[in-house]
């Protein structure tokens, strides 16, 4: 079973077989192996096909690095909002 990736662009199948999504969405049962070069098989919305890997951010990596930044904003905004109203 492969991992999740996180879609950055909006993708149209242009052949059988590969998969159209939009973008912000999770792809799921990711494998990056044995698909030709630049291209990775997933499953979005019940359907498994391929995909251009430049169309994805990796989910573990820049995803989670995007949430640290968002918690890192909010907290940031508390502690401001705290010592401004104390």
């Amino acid at each position: 079973k492969g991992h999740s990736v996180i879609t950055a662009f909006p993708f149209t199948a242009e052949a059988p077989g590969e998969l159209s999504f939009g973008s912000g969405v999770t792809i799921t049962n990711v494998l990056t192996e044995g698909f030709g070069e630049g291209w990775w098989c997933g499953t979005y919305a019940g359907t498994t096909g391929l995909f251009p890997m430049s169309y994805v951010e990796d989910d573990m990596t820049k995803a989670s690095s995007r949430i640290k930044t968002m918690n890192t904003i909010t907290t940031t905004k508390s502690v401001i909002s705290a010592t401004a109203s104390g």
